[in-house]
């Protein structure tokens, strides 16, 4: 180990385990192994790397696709180089090595580690951020994925309607408003929406703070008699939509009750 002055660390990037391989400046393979996406793992990693670059003077720098995460910072506290490059260029560099262009963990370790060694300049070198930013980036990359979830089991919803209750979307047509949920829980059948009174139907508008339709707009909408012919018909997309209500309404009734929906999705609610 003495003679070696860098070691370039390829870390193939996981949601559950990490293939890194380890190469030499003579592009030599020092190890190649696995690494668990725990807290576990990740401890034995980092042991694993500081006992190769230990007392003497071994340069260790590690290259990776994505330039965030656990992984990354665990690196970049404890003073290891990281550095990141586009995947497009990625698959450039693994047609050098694999021109058949077979997809490998082990093989893409290997590709990301020669191709620091020899293609330095192409990596981007990753710093340390504040951890503001660190804390904005991720609470952005959390919205978005909400706001997709949201989407995802709204155009479902709607999906279910279009079946068996068609004509709730005549006052709604998106399905996403928190008022139409809490109307769906109350009756969420053709036939229970039939029985629904006009006080009951004003009480959840004005608790939802719903000004610009009527009660009795409601009403006709959702006990029309043709709605309740189809609903004979589509007992099974009965099913499926209450079975989707239900787990909202008992996990979360107060951040879907009326009006108020979840922080991430307080933007969508209030076009409406």
């Amino acid at each position: 180990m003495s003679e070696l002055t860098r070691l370039f660390v390829g870390i193939d990037w996981g949601s559950e385990t990490h293939h890194v391989c380890v190469v030499n400046s003579d592009a030599q393979i020092v190890e190649d192994r696995k690494v668990r996406q725990s807290a576990d793992g990740l401890a034995e990693f980092l042991q694993w790397l500081s006992a190769l670059r230990g007392d003497s003077g071994v340069s260790v720098v590690g290259a990776i696709e994505v330039p965030h995460g656990a992984v990354v910072e665990m690196l970049l506290e404890h003073g290891f180089e990281v550095f990141s490059i586009n995947p497009k260029q990625l698959d450039r560099f693994r047609d050098r090595y694999f021109p058949a262009g077979a997809k490998d963990d082990s093989r893409d370790a290997f590709v990301l580690a020669d191709s620091l060694r020899t293609d330095q300049h192409c990596f981007r070198a990753v710093c340390a951020s504040d951890p503001q930013i660190i804390r904005l980036r991720d609470l952005t990359r959390l919205d978005e994925e909400l706001n997709f979830s949201f989407q995802r089991h709204c155009s479902q919803l709607r999906q279910q309607l279009q079946r068996y209750f068609p004509h709730v979307l005549a006052i709604s047509t998106t399905a996403d408003e928190p008022w139409i949920w809490r109307l769906l829980e109350l009756a969420p059948t053709p036939a229970k929406a039939a029985k629904l009174t006009l006080k009951r139907i004003e009480k959840l508008l004005g608790h939802c703070r719903i000004r610009r339709i009527e009660a009795a707009e409601v009403a006709a909408s959702s006990s029309r008699s043709d709605v309740l012919a189809e609903c004979r018909n589509s007992r099974g997309s009965q099913r499926t939509c209450a079975h989707a209500l239900a787990p909202p309404a008992a996990s979360s009734s107060a951040a879907l009750g009326c009006g108020r929906p979840p922080p991430a999705l307080a933007r969508r609610a209030q076009r409406h």
